[in-house]
């Protein structure tokens, strides 16, 4: 699925761990509402950060609301209330706690980062920037000469772009002033006075230091990143007494790879002896993980049922193997937070209850229209495709992906998630 730039721009900044509205309070801007170790965090920094915390669960609804549409998904009261239960009136104390949560969490980041001599500078949190407006080192941008290719002159678009700086001709220079340009565009047009560049600057420079702490943390830990998987084959068949008797033929000595071939319904692997390769558990529906994690070495199963019939399992091997993918990073994951926790309670953390008395509306919540299914506003064939096959004619074993989520490959495997 291709976004456009906007689309990419506000998803990037989605995925920022940022939070933050006008108040309505009699209290002075520089009273204190929170300190962490005495570190104040104050009125005027919880009202900004409200602001930016509202400001992305708003362009996270109309995220999801384009993508609905381009699917021709309904949006519903139930899919409009989850945004205004949090973003309305009775969501004031949940913003206010992560607010404030995230504001002792990015405290917190900052002491023990200084602790173990990290830091972020301004060079690296430009190129964050520009990474998230497209202009990153190895983004394609196309930039408008000062001169035509002809050599004649100057469009009035281009001089526009350039501003009052005056016009260069050297390309990485035009590439500045449009980066520049987009980013004025971006605050002045469309953030408008939810955050400053600044403040949202200062966002990043804490995401930014919170990647290498996480780094730091994961390099200085003595954790084993294995787990035990298991390789096997399996022969797919649509009835047990089907599997039954592929057992009998097993035991009087028939081949398993003919067997496979001729029998199995997978047809991703059913001419590779129905070999599923290493796996290891959470990746195969239950009932079958269990009976493969069961056997041993060189075993071969009775019939196991799932949802896609009856398999004959041979295990080939059982053995700690390093993580990858996303297994590796969630297990990285939990022992930073693990040790995060742990660390975060040496802080003392004081509420002084000021914020309790700031209210904070902007930007305003406007849920759009329930709608009934709606025509896909564009031609994804490729994905449409993918979307509404479930598999081949034999049944594939991957679930059919909701809410718009790219389906893979489409295999008889009983892969549970795509």
């Amino acid at each position: 699925m291709k976004l456009n730039k906007a689309l990419q721009i506000i998803l990037a900044m989605i995925l920022i761990l940022g939070f933050i509205a006008p108040v309505r309070t009699a209290f002075a801007q520089s009273d204190v509402v929170q300190t962490v170790n005495d570190i104040p965090f104050t009125v005027d920094q919880y009202v900004e950060s409200a602001k930016f915390y509202r400001f992305n669960l708003i362009q996270q609804y109309n995220y999801y609301v384009t993508i609905y549409r381009m699917y021709g998904m309904a949006i519903d009261d139930e899919f409009n209330q989850q945004f205004v239960d949090i973003l309305g009136e009775n969501g004031a104390e949940k913003i206010r706690e992560i607010v404030l949560a995230n504001a002792a969490h990015q405290v917190i980041v900052a002491a023990e980062a200084e602790k173990a001599g990290l830091s972020v500078s301004d060079e690296e949190v430009e190129t964050r920037l520009k990474d998230i407006f497209g202009y990153g080192a190895d983004a394609e941008v196309e930039l408008e000469t000062a001169a035509s290719p002809e050599g004649g002159e100057a469009s009035s678009d281009t001089l526009d772009s350039l501003g009052s700086e005056g016009i260069s001709t050297e390309p990485e220079i035009n590439k500045e002033l449009e980066f520049r340009n987009k980013v004025d565009e971006y605050f002045s047009a469309f953030v408008k006075d939810a955050f400053t560049v600044d403040f949202f600057k200062g966002d990043l420079r804490s995401l930014i230091l919170e990647e290498k702490l996480r780094e730091y943390v994961l390099n200085q830990s003595d954790e084993v990143y294995e787990q035990e998987e298991v390789k096997a084959r399996h022969i797919l068949v649509k009835t047990k007494e089907e599997a039954s008797a592929i057992l009998e033929k097993l035991a009087a000595g028939e081949s398993w790879e003919t067997l496979a071939a001729e029998n199995s319904l997978d047809t991703g692997n059913k001419d590779n002896s129905g070999d599923l390769g290493w796996f290891s558990k959470g990746m195969m529906v239950l009932p079958f993980e269990e009976a493969a994690f069961a056997l041993e070495p060189g075993e071969i199963s009775d019939p196991v049922k799932t949802d896609f019939g009856y398999h004959i399992i041979a295990l080939d091997g059982k053995e700690l193997r390093p993580m990858e993918g996303s297994a590796l990073e969630e297990a990285q994951t939990a022992v930073y937070e693990a040790w995060f926790e742990d660390i975060s309670a040496g802080y003392e953390i004081v509420k002084t209850g000021a914020a309790d008395k700031v209210v904070v509306t902007e930007p305003v919540f406007e849920p759009v229209e329930p709608t009934p299914t709606e025509i896909p506003v564009e031609d994804n064939s490729a994905e449409d495709a993918a979307m509404e096959t479930s598999g081949d004619e034999t049944g594939a074993m991957t679930e059919k992906p909701a809410d718009g989520a790219a389906a893979s490959e489409a295999t008889a495997e009983p892969t549970k998630k795509p």
